[in-house]
């Protein structure tokens, strides 16, 4: 018994020293299956004044030297840079506006890709402001005070290398909202990844040389805005001056009184909305506005807010081979569009969407578009006429349609049906009953034309085989009944040699000539004019 409680407590002692072993120590991390997660990184030193998120800080309002002297913890994890001011208006205490801010070089922060600067009234930037920012992609600089100096080349450059400057990495540059007239002809030469430049705002008014001196250098551009900036007129030679591989050009908001004559044909969305347009084409001119343009490539139009368009004429859209969404909306005077506005599309139709909303239209042409083709089809917020015919071809062509908000595509006349749904089930017997018939009653068919035409032909053929059956011919002739009853009665006769003896025609005998003998044959003379 002694020897069992022996075993008994070696046994327990092995498993107790095992289960010891097996145990992890305090330094020992447990095993999970997945890899430890590494140490917190510091905050950077400008979370103390600023608002961090995971991605971003947020410095807004906050005073940039203040911002400069806490300096950037290296390293960090942070990708966005909020620095814009609080909004607000600056004032001295007269009311005036103080002389613009000035912006010195930011320090290096390592992995931001994107920084704004917006509202900081800014009018001048310091040389190599932006050279340490190494991952910088997108620059705003938007609503400040900067003029053509505050964008010049030495600016917008990296940092210097043995033989030049270093390019930024910058490809989105957003300008706009700022007092430039112009920009120098190098700003953007060290911007060679430059995708897009937004401008808008700026009392640019034209395109100069050294305007556009500084686009065509910006070789990767696809996309620019000019919206707002005061542009009467754009220069004949833009569709080369442009980089080659624009896609997208925005002239909203500008005074263009017509399309403007030429254009990149690389272009494959254009943007014309509130310009003083008044009619597609103009009036004073035939060709298309697109013809002679070759936007071969273009798929995307917006010719809305509009305040002075007022009809779209046939041949209107001639020249985009390749249009597949056309905005033309919000355009208070817009009352007509023609039928044959997109007639060149023909069997090749490329039109997918097309928003018609807010505008003046009464009735739609029933052959303006492919109906069936579209996917997204607007008509919302017009002041539709619901007469029978418009309302029964409605009710069959828009029926499959991809309607947006159909049930804000109401009547506005006849007034029994102010308000009501065009695409109702029963508006069109309605319609049709205000107008005075079933709706078939006054829309006859290419058949029934037809039959009614042969029953009056035919009607017409009997009543004449009738009266020559029944009256005699004199009676059916009338007064000239003697002379066709003559040249009936009046045998057919063959020509004879007497009718030649007419005082016009003598026989003249030629003349005898030197070298040839006389001869006894007569030639007819005509002698006189008849």
């Amino acid at each position: 018994m002694p020897q069992v409680h022996v075993i008994v407590l070696v046994v327990a002692t092995g498993v107790l020293a095992l289960a010891a072993l097996a145990a992890p120590s305090a330094h020992q991390a447990v095993f999970t299956g997945h890899p430890p997660e590494p140490p917190p990184r510091p905050a950077p030193a400008a979370c103390r004044v600023c608002h961090c998120t995971a991605e971003a800080l947020d410095c807004t309002g906050v005073d940039l030297a203040r911002l400069a002297a806490v300096g950037w913890a290296a390293p960090w994890r942070l990708k966005r840079a909020v620095l814009d001011g609080d909004g607000g208006i600056p004032q001295d205490g007269e009311g005036a506006p103080p002389p613009p801010a000035h912006l010195d070089a930011l320090q290096p922060m390592p992995g931001v890709e994107s920084v704004s600067l917006r509202y900081r009234d800014l009018g001048s930037i310091a040389t190599k402001a932006f050279a340490n920012l190494q991952d910088l992609r997108v620059l705003s600089l938007a609503h400040n005070r900067l003029t053509a100096d505050a964008v010049r080349a030495d600016v917008l450059r990296g940092a210097w290398s043995a033989d030049s400057y270093e390019p930024l990495a910058v490809e989105e540059l957003d300008l706009s909202h700022n007092a430039l007239h112009s920009l120098p002809g190098r700003a953007l030469e060290h911007l060679p990844r430059l995708a897009t430049l937004r401008l808008d705002h700026n009392p640019l008014r034209v395109l100069d040389h050294n305007t556009q001196a500084a686009l065509a250098r910006a070789t990767a551009l696809k996309v620019l805005s000019l919206s707002g900036c005061d542009l009467a007129v754009l220069p004949g030679d833009l569709s080369t001056s442009l980089p080659r591989g624009l896609v997208r050009l925005d002239l909203s908001g500008n005074a263009l009184t017509a399309v403007p004559a030429s254009l990149p044909a690389s272009l494959r969305s254009l943007v014309l909305d509130a310009n003083p347009i008044r009619s597609l084409p103009a009036r004073d001119t035939l060709t298309p506005p697109f013809a002679r343009l070759r936007l071969e490539s273009l798929e995307e139009l917006s010719v809305s807010y509009m305040p002075a368009l007022e009809d779209i004429a046939a041949g209107a859209f001639f020249g985009l081979p390749r249009l597949r969404v056309l905005s033309c909306s919000h355009n208070p005077e817009l009352r007509a569009v023609d039928a044959a506005a997109f007639s060149h599309l023909g069997p090749s139709w490329t039109l997918r969407e097309v928003s018609l909303r807010n505008n003046s239209l009464s009735w739609l042409p029933p052959r303006l578009l492919a109906w069936t083709g579209l996917t997204f089809l607007d008509l919302a917020d017009n002041p539709w006429s619901c007469s029978c015919n418009f309302s029964l071809w409605a009710s069959g062509a828009l029926r499959e349609v991809n309607l947006n908000e159909r049930e804000l595509v109401r009547c506005a006349s006849p007034a029994p049906l102010q308000g009501r749904p065009l695409l109702n089930a029963t508006l069109t017997a309605e319609a049709c009953a205000v107008a005075g018939g079933s709706p078939y009653s006054r829309r006859p068919s290419l058949f029934a034309n037809a039959l009614l035409f042969a029953l009056t032909a035919t009607l017409v053929a009997s009543l004449v085989v009738v009266a020559r059956r029944l009256l005699p011919e004199p009676a059916l002739l009338g007064p000239l009944a003697p002379l066709v009853g003559r040249a009936a009665r009046q045998p057919l006769r063959a020509p004879s040699l007497d009718s030649l003896k007419h005082p016009l025609y003598v026989v003249v005998a030629p003349g005898p000539a030197e070298d040839d003998p006389p001869s006894s044959s007569s030639v007819p003379e005509r002698r006189g004019d008849l």
